[in-house]
């Protein structure tokens, strides 16, 4: 038999998985807005957000977003925005620059113009190079221009045979309200000015659409806000089995159960489970090969090896970030959920005795950190599946049972 020993599932930060499943939606939405962009040869209406808990794949969805508005014929820059060190507006426009490394010509017109607006960063092009000639921090001046830059750089891409320009920032919600007030001062320029097409599209943590608002720009509620979530049970099947699949290697119905159940939709943790089965399988001297099936013993064994992972790294992080009035919420939370891994808003309040307006901003607050969600009104789940499990063993207490719960209420 042919051996495969390398997992075919991707659990690292940001990474791809081998199989893309559940954003079929998501990417219908942008694919409508790059067609509406070259039918009608005008920006994008508004910036478009991908919103959602770490670990639902923003990261790799804006990945899957780059290649289509290349495949749909845009120029594209892409980056990052950092909550310290580097200066995000002149990042962004370093990004802006490099897009147009292959088809630098510093004579011409429209060039010569962006090199005077890159000059108030402290960039330079020249044919085929860009350089920072000061790197901006934190704090220092914010130079103007960032608009005439984005406008000018679209205007350059189109003369190269390009259909526009789309510029993708990820991590939204670390940039200052200075950062993203200007960003959105420079789309709010683009749209009523810009003669070709342009889109901003950007990712952010669930409290994004709240910093946008603080941070002063009124254009910023103009925002189509797209949720990222949890896989549905039908995407979460085929995000763990194809890749196996894709190798040879099948997966046991009880195994599939059991580990979709851990997993609770969240595609960062299929692949974590995933790829700790394979492991699993190696250490019980099984190695997966073309033909091979992984069991309910190698599961459970991934499962547990996942679990103390995240009982030593995430989870702790996660606690300690917490005030003690959302450790209270979240360890009550923990003790009234169900087998389905969901908590009922009025069984919680009722064991913390009290009501639905008294506990109202707390839960409001712990969904914009993203430490928990509503998956539908009345209804909360963690976002960090087996989060409940560490709640639960941090303070020796035990899940209440459907009775005690109804006890509850009386």
């Amino acid at each position: 038999m042919d051996t495969t020993p390398l997992s075919p599932y991707r659990p690292g930060f940001g990474a791809r998985p081998l199989v893309v499943a559940g954003r079929e939606q998501l990417l219908r939405e942008t694919k409508h807005a790059m067609v509406a962009m070259t039918s009608f040869n005008q920006p994008h209406v508004a910036p478009i957000v991908l919103v959602g808990p770490r670990g639902m794949g923003k990261t790799v969805s804006l990945g899957l977003i780059e290649e289509q508005a290349r495949d749909h014929g845009f120029a594209t820059a892409s980056l990052s925005f950092v909550a310290s060190g580097r200066n995000n507006t002149q990042q962004l426009a370093t990004s802006v620059a490099e897009s147009l490394e292959d088809g630098l010509d510093a004579e011409r017109p429209l060039m010569k113009k962006l090199a005077h607006y890159l000059a108030g960063f402290s960039i330079e092009i020249s044919t085929g190079f860009v350089t920072v000639t000061k790197e901006f921090q934190d704090g220092d001046h914010r130079p103007m221009g960032l608009a005439e830059t984005l406008e000018t750089a679209t205007a350059a891409h189109v003369e190269n045979g390009k259909a526009g320009f789309v510029l993708l920032i990820d991590e939204l919600h670390t940039g200052s309200p200075a950062d993203i007030n200007m960003l959105y001062m420079a789309a709010q320029h683009m749209i009523q000015r810009s003669k070709h097409p342009f889109a901003i599209i950007a990712a952010g943590t669930p409290d994004t659409p709240v910093i946008i608002g603080a941070s002063g720009s009124s254009f910023g509620e103009r925002s189509q806000f797209l949720p990222v979530s949890s896989l549905d049970t039908g995407a979460a099947l085929e995000a763990l089995v194809e890749p196996a699949r894709r190798v040879g290697v099948s997966w046991s119905p009880e195994a599939i159960e059991l580990t979709l159940s851990a997993a609770q939709g969240n595609p960062w943790r299929i692949q974590q489970l995933g790829d700790a089965s394979w492991r699993a399988a190696e250490e019980m001297d099984a190695q997966l090969t073309n033909g091979s099936t992984i069991t309910t013993a190698m599961a459970s064994r991934a499962i547990e090896s996942v679990a103390k992972s995240l009982e030593q790294g995430s989870f702790p992080s996660r606690w300690r970030n917490a005030s003690p009035a959302e450790r209270e919420y979240l360890t009550a939370m923990a003790q009234v959920m169900g087998p389905d891994y969901i908590a009922q808003v009025r069984d919680l309040n009722a064991l913390l005795g009290k009501t639905a307006q008294d506990t109202s901003e707390l839960r409001r607050r712990l969904i914009n950190k993203g430490l928990i969600a509503s998956p539908q009104r009345g209804a909360l789940r963690f976002t960090a599946p087996g989060f409940d499990r560490y709640l639960l063993e941090l303070h020796d207490l035990t899940r209440l049972s459907a009775a005690e719960i109804a006890a509850l209420h009386e």
